[in-house]
């Protein structure tokens, strides 16, 4: 008698075990979207624009700066060689008005003004062809961001479709997935399988 009601207690757990309601597909897709969430490290991904942004800020800043110190030297050049123009007059005497002077004069500003131009102009077209290669630069860092994010979304869903899959072969109860979809951290997850 004995055996026999050891059998029937076995005969029954087995049966109540075997006819726990198991997890639906739904329910282990649910499961494993939240493990997923649970468990993936939380980094923020570098902003590559902000990167390629930065870059190029300090190399146009820099040609400004090269641009700014390089004209400033012209206009130190002129005024010396005004300077050097400007006769000696002697104390208390009024100068007169020497057009051959004023001639020179205007003929040194006319060709420091030209060489000024130029000179601006040549740091114009390297800053242009920096901000140019800046666009296709911020260009290129946003299709590379968008294809990264793609991949790691592939990547998710796929994670999420082979966990799903195999809770569902494994014939998970839903008592298990529903415990892992109310997890709110690694630790009670863990929990949900004992």
């Amino acid at each position: 008698m004995k055996g026999f009601s050891v059998s029937v207690v076995l005969v029954l757990t087995a049966f109540v075990v075997g006819c726990a309601p198991k997890a639906t597909e739904q329910d282990c897709q649910a499961a494993c979207q939240k493990k997923i969430d649970l468990t993936s490290p939380k980094k923020e991904a570098a902003d590559p624009a902000a990167a390629v942004e930065k870059e190029f800020a300090g190399k146009i800043g820099q040609l400004n700066q090269e641009k700014n110190e390089a004209l400033a030297a012209m206009d130190k050049e002129l005024a010396d060689k005004l300077a050097a123009l400007e006769p000696k007059k002697p104390a208390g005497k009024k100068a007169k008005v020497d057009k051959k002077l004023e001639a020179q004069k205007e003929a040194l500003n006319k060709e420091c003004q030209a060489k000024k131009q130029a000179k601006a102009k040549e740091f114009d077209d390297q800053i242009a062809a920096l901000e140019k290669a800046k666009a296709e630069a911020l260009a290129n860092a946003k299709k590379a961001a968008e294809e990264a994010a793609q991949k790691k979304k592939a990547a998710r869903e796929k994670a999420i479709a082979d966990c799903a899959d195999a809770c569902v072969k494994a014939g998970t109860l839903k008592k298990v997935t529903d415990c892992e979809q109310a997890a709110a951290s690694a630790a009670d997850l863990e929990n949900c399988s004992k």
